[in-house]
């Protein structure tokens, strides 16, 4: 396994993870692709028998912080999805239509374009907010 010492996270200290400081498990991949975790304590010894027999794929996530990696990449989706159906009216005039009554002239004339999907788009991004969001 060639690239085996390119997997950590400083290639000059093979054998110690990411955040040495801080004591926590870690994924290890072996030869075999079969998942690993060894714990880390802050001060140890780098896993010197683990630097050549597996790959490191990185710190173990808290409940907390997969929920907030999840979250983050709906809000980044729901943006994409929102950038791509726009017109390409500039803010203003997206405020406008997005302001205007519902089924009003005022809504289908503030952007000019022949379909514009301000509304579609700022509906897309009102499901990225969170509860208590501005």
């Amino acid at each position: 396994m060639s690239d085996t010492l390119t997997t950590w996270p400083d290639a000059k200290r093979p054998g110690v993870p990411l955040n040495p400081g801080q004591d926590g498990w870690h994924w290890l991949i072996d030869w075999n692709d079969k998942l690993h975790v060894r714990y880390w304590f802050v001060g140890g010894v780098p896993w010197y028998g683990n630097v050549v027999r597996y790959r490191y794929l990185g710190p173990v996530l808290t409940p907390a912080e997969v929920a907030a990696a999840v979250a983050e990449a709906r809000r980044a989706a729901l943006e994409e999805a929102a950038q791509q159906i726009e017109c390409g009216c500039d803010p203003a005039r997206r405020a406008a239509v997005v302001a205007a009554p519902p089924n009003s002239a005022a809504r289908w004339n503030a952007c000019g374009a022949a379909y514009c999907c301000a509304i579609g788009a700022a509906a897309i991004r009102a499901l990225a907010k969170e509860p208590g969001d501005a």
